[in-house]
């Protein structure tokens, strides 16, 4: 078949579907059928990719505006 299509979204959400006890770079390349090594040319290691998964989760959070009043 058709390799995988991957990119650093295709990769963080594949991570996330990994437990974390379980996780490693060798367990994400078998969820995503490439080998580990063609990860690190997205990220330098797993603590990378758990930074990248922290700040889209930080990102995803609504801000409230200052603006509004207690009741908004």
């Amino acid at each position: 078949g058709r390799p995988t299509q991957m990119g650093r979204q295709t990769i963080l959400a594949a991570a996330t579907q990994i437990p974390l006890k379980e996780f490693s770079m060798r367990k994400l390349a078998e969820v995503l059928k490439v080998s580990s090594q063609s990860l690190y040319h997205y990220f330098p290691n797993k603590e990378s990719i758990a930074d990248a998964i922290a700040e889209e989760l930080v990102q995803s959070v609504p801000v409230v505006s200052r603006d509004l009043g207690w009741r908004d």
